[in-house]
């Protein structure tokens, strides 16, 4: 009898011991994942999706793949993940050490950001004249084209062309950083600075009826209309 009971202690202690080991290879965590996938640098031309594990934290690239999660581009997620870290011996040359399984998709929602994605024609710029004289007065109407997969924003001023980034992007909020700009040779450089200085000083975005507006707290700078 008290082998019986020695061995079963044993047993126990063995089996308890096997579970923690396994326990503790595995995790659950919550995951966001935006709405665009992004070039993977470290794998040519392939794609990644955008993850983050706080809801405030930055966007990273997912070089892995996740069992179960049929991603559709254009809405952002809220998921439920489970981590397992593989043995070595389970590890396929060039792939992730962890296998990621979907376990619940919390939130879906699509995101109203992509409508930013395209090109947008000046219809009204605060405190400048924008009448048919002021605009034949311009090389070319200014306009901007956004790029959300790589941050990038490009247009032409109404003298040059330019190119710049996106330094912050939310439901509401917007901020860019451009180039140096050169005016030199612009039959209206005021016009043209103005607007400039009006892009770099925007803070927040609407978006209705195939019109864009950027705006300083209550203060309406710029308002575009979507080209078709």
């Amino acid at each position: 009898m008290k082998h019986a009971i020695g061995f079963s202690i044993i047993l126990i202690t063995i089996l308890a011991s096997c579970h923690g080991k396994k326990g503790d290879q595995i995790s659950e965590m919550v995951y966001f994942v935006n709405s665009l996938r992004v070039p993977c640098e470290a794998a040519g031309s392939t794609s990644c999706l955008q993850i983050k594990k706080e809801e405030h934290g930055d966007w990273q690239p997912f070089y892995a793949s996740i069992g179960g999660f049929e991603y559709e581009p254009g809405f952002l997620y809220k998921i439920r993940v489970q981590e397992e870290k593989l043995p070595a011996a389970q590890v396929p040359a060039d792939a992730s050490s962890v296998r990621y399984t979907l376990l619940s998709i919390l939130e879906k929602e699509r995101d109203r950001k992509l409508l930013l994605n395209d090109i947008w024609a000046l219809e009204h710029m605060k405190d400048v004249p924008f009448d048919s004289k002021t605009q034949k007065d311009l090389d070319q109407m200014p306009y901007i084209e956004i790029h959300l997969a790589n941050k990038r924003i490009l247009g032409h001023n109404g003298c040059n062309e330019f190119r710049g980034i996106l330094t912050a992007l939310d439901k509401t909020a917007i901020n860019f950083d451009f180039l140096e700009q050169d005016f030199a040779n612009c039959a209206n450089k005021v016009l043209a600075q103005t607007f400039m200085q009006q892009l770099q000083t925007a803070e927040a975005y609407q978006l209705g009826r195939g019109r864009l507006t950027l705006t300083q707290g209550n203060r309406e700078l710029l308002v575009f209309r979507k080209v078709d």
